[in-house]
């Protein structure tokens, strides 16, 4: 499976949101091979390249976790 095909397959049984900051729909999540022992890395990703900001969602150690994090962003407004 390609990089693009996983990111249509992520979208698709997931639904990530739009991003907070700009409204893209095109997020993908970025997976981070892990080296001389560590483990892969993951976060979601709003697309720079499809129109949007390339905000990310924060690593983590589990893809549903990414997800789950993008998900529940919020965008803070400051006074």
């Amino acid at each position: 499976m390609t990089s693009r095909e996983f990111n249509k397959w992520v979208v698709e049984k997931f639904h990530p949101k739009k991003c907070p900051f700009c409204g893209n729909d095109n997020p993908y999540l970025r997976v981070i091979g892990g080296q001389d022992g560590f483990r892969d890395q993951y976060c979601v990703i709003c697309d720079y390249d499809a129109g949007g900001c390339g905000a990310e969602g924060g690593l983590r150690h589990d893809p549903d976790e990414a997800l789950e994090a993008w998900n529940q962003r919020r965008r803070v407004m400051r006074a």
